[in-house]
């Protein structure tokens, strides 16, 4: 990465970015290695998400959609029993109208309560044998998926990151 320590230390405690630091990070982004580890790659994309202070239009349509994607991907089976049930639930319970301008905390914030009055989603936060547990897993050692359960919190995150990126490349601002 071609950042100066100053502007790394700047993006780690979460201050806001220059124009001209967000416009190096940027094409930092664009001028990506796909050979390198994948966590530069994530941490560039990362920054400039939650750095972004404009309002951006996000639809309905589009949070539904990346919740599907991040529940079936974070399912420990093919996909979460009820996914259907729970995002009629997380449309119901997802308060802005259609179209709505906002910034990404309130996205955030309106996926978030969404999640916590939809019935069906928060019952995929809990295994279907057992109670949580701290385990080790690794590549070679997994947890058996009826023991396994989606973290909401990541799953909500996740889907507001990936419909606030998909805005920001539509509006042009790689």
């Amino acid at each position: 990465m071609v950042c100066q320590p100053q502007e790394q230390e700047e993006v780690m405690e979460g201050k806001p970015l220059s124009k001209k630091q967000l416009k190096q990070l940027s094409e930092e982004a664009a001028k990506l290695n796909w050979n390198e580890p994948p966590r530069k790659q994530i941490k560039l994309r990362t920054d400039l998400v939650w750095q972004d202070k404009k309002k951006r239009v996000v639809s309905i349509n589009s949070v539904i959609g990346y919740l599907a994607m991040w529940a079936v991907r974070q399912s420990p089976y093919g996909y979460p029993q009820g996914l259907e049930k729970g995002l009629k639930e997380f449309r119901k319970n997802y308060t802005p109208p259609e179209y709505q301008e906002m910034t990404i905390k309130q996205l955030q914030i309106f996926i978030a309560e969404a999640i916590g009055k939809s019935p069906t989603i928060k019952s995929w936060n809990n295994p279907k044998k057992g109670k949580h547990t701290m385990v080790f897993t690794s590549r070679y050692n997994t947890i058996k998926p009826d023991y396994d359960f989606i973290d909401l919190t990541a799953l909500g995150k996740n889907t507001g990151h990936s419909v606030w990126l998909e805005n920001m490349y539509d509006d042009g601002d790689k």
